[in-house]
């Protein structure tokens, strides 16, 4: 079957993915992971509006798993799917059931699933295994082919999946494993993708690297671990005895005044917790300094605190704790339902942020356009440095850091010469490629990069002239040509936001591949949409739905297991000193 594109007009077309869209925040789970500060929880953090809702809020709801298999065709046979950036031209899918009594399977064990998997505990006494498997290649016959290895298979009680050789890094491929399970029936399950257990009384022991674990509404005992990779758990429930390890962060939402029974969290970085009003079971939260407890809950006046082996200890109630948190490295944020912002408050903090935020690029875009002394750069990048403040280490925004961009910035302004050429971003980007291992596609060249830049400088420009003032498309911080076009090399502050966006929206990468093979410039697609916009014309466009795509995640990630966060920090410093010199 061919696959088919759908395609939605809409008003506005943005004719490449741009990173300048919208605020990164540190909430948002990317396939790139950084080493990050101490975040001190203040209430803009801890209340951080992501799609217009709270942190609390978000914590609140269930994200159950959607297949392809699930989507509806429409009457001409297509489907509405997420497409990679460079989407294979047939794409194919197939289900597979498997439905087993309790007799025959009394408990279900999976290890090492290559697969987004969600288990459902039901009153039943059969189990019904599903695998939708999507497969995707240059023609028919390869992507049905890529689809027949993906294979679901019975052994005794445990289940294997077969997919296909260099899955998922070099095959375009997806699966993804729906499971409707005994509710009192055990289950054991590690993996290497997301995994969520649902409605369980039976012991739930599950793991994955590098990915989301969600176990909601169980009652019975749970170890949910996140190792070696960072990744998030999720944990709703009042009851069971529960073993959470988190490699990054935790979020608890207990459901009842009463936890019945004991939860032990550790996390590295952050633990978030959300309790009902008048909660009363006592609970433990063990930190690093007084500033990393936050507590907004209505119970927080009977919070006690007390050193601990070179920590801090905070306890509430009295007795034995029956919650046990420990966070290595991060804040442990408490929070109750009733002290949660109202809608109303939430639209108005996201409308005076927005405000404030629009307001401080108009100030720093107008920075970068008049920068008539070292002073003047030194201003601009302070106040850049200021809106990152919350999500980097505090040594990649040091003095003298700032201090040496700020100067390369100045003399970039002064000095045509000191401009850093594409040539030169390509090569220090691909230093930092070769030296943490990352795939040989992540590897740029310099007509690459200077058609990043140009639609950059395109995206910038028309969203600032339609309203979108953002620290994303402020267009003065691109150095010009004498011919309005973008010049063939950036000062320091853009080459600074190219390498973000090398790391963090790789797709953007592979659309200025695609854009210097067909000899084109995004730039020219932005200009007729400002020539439309200001005559009053409608302008029109595509939506398509794109899959992230990130070569370089997991050899950072892997870098920074093997060699630390310090020799992560020394070795991005080295680049930036080679990036900038003379």
């Amino acid at each position: 079957m061919r696959g088919i594109f759908v395609v939605v007009s809409m008003s506005l077309l943005l004719g490449v993915c741009i990173s300048q869209a919208g605020s990164r925040r540190a909430w948002e789970q990317e396939d790139t992971l950084k080493p990050r500060s101490k975040q001190h929880s203040t209430a803009d953090e801890a209340n951080a509006v992501k799609d217009g809702l709270s942190t609390e809020r978000f914590l609140l709801g269930r994200q159950h798993m959607t297949t392809p298999c699930d989507l509806p065709e429409t009457p001409g046979g297509a489907r509405i799917v997420a497409l990679a950036p460079n989407p294979p031209a047939y794409s194919v899918h197939r289900l597979d059931s498997i439905t087993l009594s309790r007799a025959e399977l009394p408990a279900l064990s999976m290890r090492d699933i290559q697969a987004w998997i969600e288990v459902t505990g039901a009153d039943t006494e059969t189990w019904s295994v599903q695998l939708c498997a999507q497969a995707g290649a240059a023609t028919e016959g390869d992507a049905t082919a890529l689809l027949g290895q993906f294979k679901l298979t019975q052994k005794g009680e445990s289940f294997e999946l077969s997919v296909p050789a260099q899955f998922p890094e070099q095959s375009d491929g997806a699966a993804y494993v729906r499971i409707q399970a005994p509710r009192d029936a055990p289950v054991t399950i590690s993996g290497k993708s997301p995994i969520s257990v649902y409605g369980m009384s039976a012991p739930v022991k599950v793991s994955t690297t590098h990915a989301r674990l969600t176990v909601a509404d169980t009652t019975g005992d749970i170890e949910a671990a996140i190792k070696p990779d960072s990744g998030i758990i999720d944990f709703f429930g009042n009851r069971g005895h529960v073993r959470l390890n988190a490699d990054w962060e935790l979020n608890l939402v207990i459901s009842a005044q009463q936890f019945t029974g004991d939860l032990e969290g550790t996390a590295r970085g952050r633990i978030h917790v959300l309790l009902q009003p008048e909660f009363i079971s006592p609970f433990e939260a063990v930190v690093n300094h007084d500033s990393d407890f936050d507590c907004r809950a209505s119970i927080c006046d009977q919070v006690r605190r007390a050193d601990r082996g070179g920590k801090v200890a905070f306890t509430y109630g009295s007795g034995e704790p029956v919650l046990r948190l420990v966070s290595a490295n991060g804040p442990v944020v408490i929070n109750s339902t009733d002290q949660l912002p109202t809608e109303e408050a939430l639209r108005s903090e996201l409308e005076a942020k927005s405000k404030a935020d629009r307001q401080a690029a108009i100030r720093m875009n107008e920075l970068a356009g008049r920068i008539h002394s070292e002073a003047d750069a030194r201003e601009l990048t302070d106040a850049i440095a200021k809106q990152f403040a919350d999500s980097l280490p505090s040594e990649w925004v040091a003095e003298r850091i700032r201090n040496r961009i700020a100067h390369a910035e100045y003399e970039a302004v002064v000095d045509p010469w000191r401009l850093i050429s594409d040539q030169r971003i390509a090569d220090v980007w691909n230093e930092y490629v070769q030296e943490i291992g990352a795939p040989g596609e992540a590897l740029v060249n310099a007509a690459e990069i200077h058609s990043m830049r140009n639609a950059d400088q395109g995206a910038a420009e028309f969203m600032w002239m339609k309203g979108y003032q953002s620290i994303w498309t402020m267009p003065n911080i691109f150095a010009m040509g004498a011919d309005g076009k973008i010049a063939g090399s950036c000062r320091a502050l853009e080459a600074l936001r190219l390498f973000y966006e090398l790391d963090n929206e790789f797709m953007n990468v592979l659309g200025a591949r695609e854009r210097v093979k067909m000899g084109v410039l995004a730039s020219d697609s932005f200009k007729m949409l400002q020539k439309q916009t200001k005559s009053g014309q409608p302008t029109g466009g595509v939506l398509q739905g794109f899959v992230r795509k990130n070569p370089v995640g997991a050899a950072e990630r892997t870098y920074l297991l093997k060699n630390g966060a310090k020799a992560f920090d020394q070795l991005s410093e080295r680049l930036l000193n080679e990036l900038l010199s003379k």
